[in-house]
């Protein structure tokens, strides 16, 4: 069955001919057609795909995760899977198909030897969240983080923890789990939900959550960690991926798993085959000498500071080169500025490209480039130099596609 969804920049009434060529037997579609195939025509074919996909999922008893915050939710869910994959059949969310088509996507997705379901959900206006979780019907809702993205859409950062708390509204009364980061939270999460079970993991709360990491050891390229839990268990975790995000990333991760019996044991044999996400701090080796950070999938205020924490593990020469973060609003000065004032950019050399970030490297005596090939070539030059190990760090905001100078980077 053909689905004609309809969106700004396009219609899929007008690919219904190659849908039937394809093989569709059916179509829904808004308006009759006049071609000799069944036609269910309804008001909206978005919400005729909300609302397959809710009834097919409706079917399940798979237990369900459902995510979101402000970065990271990828990451999570990835780590999420790998953990719960080696106990059962997963369907989740591939790649970030986290939105108001991605989710009933995914959801059409589902099996019934399904044991598991892991559904990210993204957001850039209020109501999203709300919206999509209705049809998720979660058993546990994870808010990964609370920082300042989409700040254009939401207004403020008020309007960002409104739209992430979203999530807990799709769970039961008494039943749900709410798992909360203790460390970038919104107090009105925890009273707005003091009828469900709500679970807390820290970095530098020990006292009040439930999942703790401690003896912490970061390497360039790796992690490893103690977890702590309130319930008596302690248990080392070994990441292959660098950064303290990473170690809050790994805490979420095992707070949704642990709700769900998985003992330490298979968490963290799970969480050791987890590998850098696509464009998401990838440390790629162009050589002996240089190393190339690609982390050029999106660029929020939050994601840029995990970056640079990442960028600071490694030794010798380090390049910061970055495109301006996206949909900020009023706020893109004020951000820009963040990052331009942090103490740890002193330790780079600064390349920006666009229009905001250009106060980044003014202050950091950094070049700044409104042309991305004069950017490119400049970079070219800047690997020539071999006499210390070297590394790059790319990140940048989706339209910028920052990826195509990774790729030049390491095909020189």
């Amino acid at each position: 069955m053909f689905i004609a969804i309809q969106g700004d920049n396009f219609d899929g009434h007008d690919f219904c001919s190659q849908a039937i060529k394809n093989g569709a037997v059916a179509l829904i579609v808004k308006q009759k057609l006049d071609l000799n195939i069944p036609q269910i025509v309804v008001d909206s074919t978005s919400h005729a795909l909300s609302a397959i996909g809710a009834y097919i999922k409706s079917l399940s008893n798979a237990k369900t995760i459902a995510l979101t915050g402000s970065c990271g939710k990828t990451t999570v869910k990835e780590m999420i899977a790998s953990v719960l994959s080696s106990l059962g059949s997963i369907n989740m969310t591939m790649g970030n198909l986290n939105n108001h088509y991605g989710v009933p996507l995914t959801l059409l997705n589902t099996n019934i030897e399904n044991k598991y379901q892991v559904i990210e959900l993204g957001a850039n206006h209020q109501g999203e969240i709300k919206d999509n979780i209705k049809l998720v019907q979660p058993d546990i809702a994870l808010v990964n983080n609370l920082t300042a993205a989409h700040l254009q859409g939401f207004g403020s950062m008020e309007g960002v923890a409104k739209a992430k708390g979203e999530i807990f509204s799709g769970l039961k009364s008494k039943i749900g789990t709410c798992i909360i980061n203790l460390d970038s939270f919104s107090e009105k999460w925890i009273e707005d939900n003091s009828d469900k079970k709500i679970v807390f993991f820290s970095l530098n709360k020990k006292k009040k959550s439930n999942f703790f990491a401690k003896n912490i050891k970061q390497s360039s390229e790796s992690s490893s960690f103690v977890c702590q839990t309130s319930y008596g268990d302690e248990f080392e975790v070994v990441l292959n991926i660098p950064g303290i995000h990473n170690i809050q990333n790994a805490l979420a991760a095992i707070s949704c798993c642990y709700q769900l019996g998985v003992n330490t044991k298979m968490i963290s044999e799970g969480l050791a085959k987890i590998s850098s996400v696509d464009k998401r701090l990838e440390v790629l080796k162009k050589s002996d000498m240089i190393t190339v950070i690609n982390d050029s999938y999106n660029a929020s205020y939050g994601s840029v500071i995990s970056a640079i924490d990442v960028l600071n593990g490694f030794s010798g020469r380090k390049v910061f080169v970055f495109a301006d973060m996206a949909e900020l609003g009023k706020y893109s000065e004020e951000f820009h500025n963040k990052i331009a004032i942090n103490k740890s950019m002193k330790n780079f050399e600064v390349f920006t490209l666009g229009k905001y970030s250009k106060q980044i490297s003014d202050t950091n005596n950094g070049k700044h480039f409104f042309d991305k090939k004069l950017l490119e070539n400049e970079l070219l030059s800047t690997i020539k130099d071999k006499t210390e190990p070297l590394t790059i760090l790319i990140k940048g905001s989706r339209g910028f596609t920052m990826e195509t100078i990774t790729k030049t980077l390491m095909e020189s």
